[in-house]
C-alpha cells in the first residue's frame, strides 16, 4: 500500500488524476499495515529504529491527509483547516530542536515491548493455588540457602582489604554468579518478583474497561501478589537466617570463626532502621531491582527481534567443537533464558558496584537487600553466642522486615508506573492507579477468600 500510495500521490501532483478518494483509501490501508506491524511486535519484538520509522510514517500520513484536505472544495471551511495546520506547524517548530518528545515517543514503543515480555515472565511469579504457593516457598527457601553462602563470601572478600577496584569486581562477581546460579537452578529471590509482577499487573489492568472492572482486577490480583510475595519472603528470610546459623556452627566445629565480634557489630548496625540509612540504601537496591527487570525484558525482546538463537545455531566453530546436536541443545536451553541471565548479571554488578562507587565518590550510596540482611543477622547473632538483648533482636528483625518492604515497594512502584505509562495511560491516571494498586496490596492480607476458592480441599 505504501508503494501504491506513492504512485497515486505522484499522479495527482502531475494532474493525471483529480480525485483524492483513492488516496484516502490507500492511507487507510497504510495505517492498517502499521497496525499489523504493531501487533506482530508482540511475537517478533521491536527496536528503537523500527519504532522511530513507525512513528515517522504515521506522522507523515497525518500531514499528507491534512494537506490534501486543503485542496478539496467539498471539505470544511479552509480557514479552519489553515488555522489547525498553522497551530500544528507552530507546535512542531517548537519541538523541532527538543529531544524530550522524540525520546518519549520512541522509547515508549520499546518500553511497551519490554513490559510485554516482562509481564509474560511475571506469570511465573503469581501463585494461583496452594500447591503453587508451596512450590514458590520451597524455591525461595533454596534461594535463601545460596544467599547465606554468598553473604559470608562477601564478608570474607571485604575482610581481605584488597584494592578498591579488585574488591568491587570480586564482590560484584560474587553477587552476579550467585544470582545466576539461583536462576538456572529454578530457585527464587523474593525481591525480584515485584518488577515482573508489576508489569503483568499493569498489562492486565490495561485490558479492563471501566473503573469497576479495574477495581475487581486490582483486588483479585493484589491478593495473589501478596500471597506469592509473602511465601517467597518467608522462604528467603527463614532459610537465609537458618543456613547462616548452621554455617557459623560448622565453622565453630572446625575451630574457626565465621564472623568476628567487631564485624558482627557492624552487621547489626547496618540493618538498624532507626540509627542508620538502611531504609534509604534499601530504596537504592529497589531501584536496581526495577532496572534488572527492564534489562531482562530488553534482552528477551532483542533475543526474539534479532533472532539470536537461530543465528547462534549457524555458528560453525561451536558445532565443530561440541557437535551439532549438543550445540543445538545448548542454544535451545538458553534461548528462553537470555533475558533472565542478563537481568541477574546486571543486578549482581549493580549491588557490587553501587557501594564501591559511593565509597570512591564520597556519596551516601550503598545497598541493603532483605535476604542478605537476614543472613547477616544470623551470622552476627551467632558471633555473640546468641546472647543479644531482646531489644537488639527486635530492632534487627524489624530492620530486616522493613528493608524487605522498601525493596519491594520501590521496585514494584517504578515497574508498575512504567508499565502503565507504556500502555499510554495518562500520567495523572497512572499515579492514581499506582496508589490504588499499593492500597489493594496493603489490604490484601485481610481478604483470603480468593485462596479459599482456589483451594477446593480447604486445607
Amino acid at each position: 500500500p505504501f508503494l501504491a500510495l506513492h504512485d497515486e500521490v505522484s499522479a495527482w501532483l502531475r494532474g493525471a488524476s483529480d480525485a483524492t478518494r483513492q488516496i484516502d483509501v490507500l492511507i487507510e490501508q497504510c495505517n492498517a499495515a502499521l497496525d499489523r506491524v504493531r501487533r506482530r511486535t508482540r511475537e517478533f519484538g521491536t527496536s528503537v529504529e523500527l519504532t522511530l520509522q513507525e512513528m515517522r510514517l504515521a506522522q507523515q500520513m497525518r500531514r499528507m491527509r491534512d494537506l490534501i484536505a486543503l485542496t478539496d472544495p467539498a471539505a470544511e471551511p479552509r480557514h479552519a483547516l489553515l488555522v489547525q495546520l498553522f497551530v500544528e506547524l507552530i507546535e512542531a517548530s517548537h519541538e523541532r530542536y527538543g529531544i524530550g518528545n522524540p525520546v518519549s515517543e520512541t522509547t515508549g514503543g520499546l518500553a511497551r515491548q519490554i513490559t510485554e515480555f516482562a509481564s509474560r515472565t511475571g506469570e511465573h511469579y503469581v501463585a494461583e493455588n496452594w500447591p503453587a504457593l508451596k512450590k514458590m516457598f520451597w524455591a525461595a527457601s533454596g534461594g535463601g540457602v545460596i544467599i547465606a553462602g554468598l553473604a559470608l563470601l562477601k564478608i570474607r572478600l571485604v575482610a581481605e582489604h584488597l584494592a578498591p577496584l579488585q574488591e568491587a569486581m570480586l564482590v560484584s562477581l560474587n553477587y552476579a554468579l550467585g544470582f545466576l546460579l539461583i536462576y538456572l537452578m529454578h530457585l527464587t529471590v523474593a525481591s525480584k518478583q515485584p518488577a515482573m509482577t508489576a508489569s503483568l499487573f499493569a498489562h492486565t489492568l490495561s485490558e479492563a474497561r471501566g473503573q469497576k472492572a479495574q477495581q475487581k482486577l486490582l483486588d483479585t490480583f493484589a491478593e495473589k501478589v501478596w500471597r506469592s510475595q509473602a511465601s517467597t519472603l518467608l522462604g528467603n528470610m527463614l532459610f537465609a537466617f537458618s543456613t547462616a546459623a548452621l554455617i557459623a556452627l560448622a565453622f565453630d566445629v572446625s575451630g574457626h570463626t565465621a564472623v568476628s565480634a567487631d564485624k558482627a557489630l557492624n552487621l547489626l548496625a547496618e540493618i538498624d532502621p532507626f540509627r542508620s540509612a538502611a531504609l534509604f540504601y534499601a530504596a537504592v537496591a529497589g531501584v536496581g531491582l526495577f532496572l534488572a527487570g527492564i534489562v531482562s525484558g530488553y534482552y528477551d525482546n532483542q533475543c526474539v527481534y534479532r533472532a539470536i538463537p537461530e543465528r547462534l545455531q549457524r555458528l560453525a566453530l561451536p558445532r565443530r567443537l561440541l557437535g551439532a546436536r549438543l550445540w543445538k541443545t545448548a542454544v535451545a536451553y538458553l534461548a528462553p533464558r537470555w533475558g533472565g541471565i542478563a537481568g541477574n548479571l546486571f543486578f549482581g554488578f549493580y549491588l557490587g558496584l553501587t557501594s564501591a562507587f559511593g565509597h570512591l565518590a564520597g556519596l551516601p550510596l550503598d545497598i541493603r537487600h532483605i535476604a542478605f540482611s537476614a543472613a547477616n543477622f544470623g551470622y552476627a547473632w551467632h558471633a555473640f553466642d546468641w546472647q543479644l538483648g531482646g531489644g537488639v533482636v527486635l530492632v534487627s528483625i524489624a530492620g530486616v522486615v522493613l528493608i524487605g518492604l522498601v525493596n519491594l515497594t520501590v521496585s514494584f512502584s517504578l515497574a508498575f508506573y512504567l508499565a502503565l505509562r507504556a500502555t499510554r495511560t495518562p500520567r495523572r491516571e497512572s499515579g492514581l492507579m499506582l496508589l490504588r494498586g499499593l492500597f489493594a496490596i496493603l489490604k490484601a492480607p485481610f481478604h483470603w477468600q480468593g485462596m479459599r476458592n482456589a483451594n477446593p480441599t480447604g486445607t
